[in-house]
């Protein structure tokens, strides 16, 4: 009597442990140490990414207005963004989207200075040259839910660097927002008193099958003598 007790104990132990284990099974997370501004600088210029930057239409645009003449000049630098996964599961993801974009001011002697953009694809170093750089990194999260995959920003950071003392920065402006299905849409507005900024934020997953919108972009005003520009710097997520 008291083996079969025993018999239908440890028989009782093994189906439950055996269901236990078979039931909790937490999906693996993996990490990677996130890389500095320097390290995804060279990414961006070499073309590395983590992910194919046309599979989640990063856009990267730079433009100067002209304060006298409101001309905007197209400036886009395409080759300086990359992307890095910091955390990724079987229905998650943990991404960085880093954008640079360098300019400079070039003096005319039949006119007055002009801005252009400048960058050697040769060089792997983010100071190796002066002028006026911006930059920005977006964070933002995925899931999958019931086959739809679904996406929100959660942090910002960037700034400018200022390599010409000649060049005056002023009227720093950044604006951080997503928007999408089901009815998101959210944005704020900063002007930083310095050239860096740095956000977070706990806002709706959008779904990305539909149209959608995530991201930041900033304005700085650059000063040189009478000649004013304004500099517009673009690092969005949106749908295809």
């Amino acid at each position: 009597m008291k083996k079969s007790l025993v018999g239908l104990v440890l028989l009782l132990s093994l189906v439950l442990s055996g269901f236990t284990t078979t039931n909790v099974t937490a999906s693996e997370v993996t990490y990677y140490e996130e890389k500095t501004f320097e390290e995804s600088y060279q990414d961006a210029v070499n073309g590395v990414s983590d992910i194919p930057l046309e599979h989640i239409n990063i856009s990267n645009e730079m433009k100067a207005f002209t304060q006298d003449e409101g001309v905007a000049e197209d400036l886009k630098i395409t080759e300086y963004k990359t992307a890095q996964i910091l955390e990724e599961s079987d229905s998650e993801q943990f991404i960085a989207v880093t954008v640079f974009n360098d300019v400079n001011i070039l003096e005319d002697t039949d006119g007055p200075p002009e801005i252009m953009p400048f960058g050697d694809k040769g060089s792997d170093k983010w100071d190796s040259s002066g002028g006026v750089k911006s930059y920005s990194r977006i964070y933002y999260k995925t899931k999958v839910e019931g086959g739809v995959t679904y996406a929100t920003l959660t942090k910002v950071t960037g700034g400018w660097t200022n390599s010409d003392s000649s060049i005056k920065l002023s009227n720093r402006k950044v604006v951080y927002g997503v928007s999408g299905w089901p009815g998101v849409s959210k944005k704020l507005t900063v002007n930083p008193s310095t050239n860096s900024y740095n956000a977070s934020f706990s806002w709706p997953y959008v779904a990305t099958s539909t149209t959608y919108h995530l991201g930041t972009n900033s304005t700085v005003t650059l000063k040189r003598g009478s000649s004013t520009w304004t500099l517009y710097h673009l690092n969005n997520a949106s749908s295809l």
